[in-house]
């Protein structure tokens, strides 16, 4: 065994802001496949003072008009967590690369839980691209209007 050494990055508190799931049949006899729909992801870092992050995360998938059978939901998650006096990149890839992905594993684990008791059983949200998704939001901030935002490292 290794005595595993403590990161210095907290958490502080998280949880849940909002949740919407529904379940929609499966019409006929076709195989449902749960996982037809690409799931979106969206999430924004806030520095709330000198060591302190927020981040705020919103999960989708199947969310419109006229969903198909399986599973809709709309998820968004906060948390909060603090680092240990540490260089301003090692701190900014702990929070992208160690805290970012510790909430996408809570919301992975609140949708199987709420999933289980469906009509489809339950839905293990898929593992992601973390590199990639963080690539992405940085090219997605590069194209939107400019706001007096901090940007976010390259991947």
């Amino acid at each position: 065994m290794i005595q595993a050494k403590e990161a210095s990055i907290k958490l502080v508190h998280s949880g849940v802001i909002t949740a919407f799931f529904s379940a929609f049949p499966n019409k006929g006899n076709a195989p449902l496949n749960l996982y037809a729909e690409p799931v979106l992801f969206d999430f924004d870092i806030n520095e709330t003072n000198k060591g302190s992050h927020q981040i705020f995360l919103n999960i989708a998938n199947n969310i419109k008009e006229k969903p198909q059978p399986g599973y809709s939901f709309d998820l968004t998650f906060f948390g909060e967590f603090t680092l240990d006096e540490t260089d301003e990149g090692a701190g900014k890839r702990l929070v992208l690369f160690s805290a970012l992905p510790m909430l996408i594993n809570q919301a992975r684990t609140f949708l199987t839980t709420m999933s289980a008791q469906s009509m489809h059983g339950s839905y293990i949200l898929p593992m992601i691209d973390v590199k990639q998704l963080v690539a992405d939001k940085v090219e997605q901030e590069k194209k939107a209007p400019a706001k007096k935002k901090k940007a976010l490292p390259k991947a």
